[in-house]
């Protein structure tokens, strides 16, 4: 019989997208997007991950999300999600804005 078993329920987890991690040499970890600084710079922040999440996007594209259960990450910090191989910490970078969704066929 099939069944879901809930171990934890937690409101306030930190998540970002599967994308923004890497691990290397044992280590994992995310770039945060320092953007007080012109041009934005990147901090390597060492994390342990947690839960996985499938989320869909408004595209409708499944998206895997990741749980981050240790590291210095707060609500709202930003990550780089693309060219994690050419990063170091310090590395300075360009954000991309996402790009507009497509009108809907109401709006055309």
């Amino acid at each position: 019989m099939p069944g879901e078993v809930l171990t934890r329920k937690e409101g306030n987890r930190i998540m970002v997208p599967q994308d923004a991690v890497t691990t290397f040499v044992g280590v994992t970890k995310v770039y945060k997007l320092d953007t007080s600084t012109n041009p934005a710079k990147v901090k390597a922040i060492d994390i342990t991950t947690g839960q996985q999440q499938t989320v869909k996007d408004a595209a409708g594209k499944d998206t895997l999300w990741v749980e981050i259960s240790k590291g210095d990450l707060k609500p709202n910090d930003q990550v780089a999600t693309t060219g994690l191989t050419k990063l170091v910490d310090g590395t300075t970078v360009t954000i991309d804005k996402p790009a507009a969704p497509e009108p809907t066929a109401a709006a055309k």
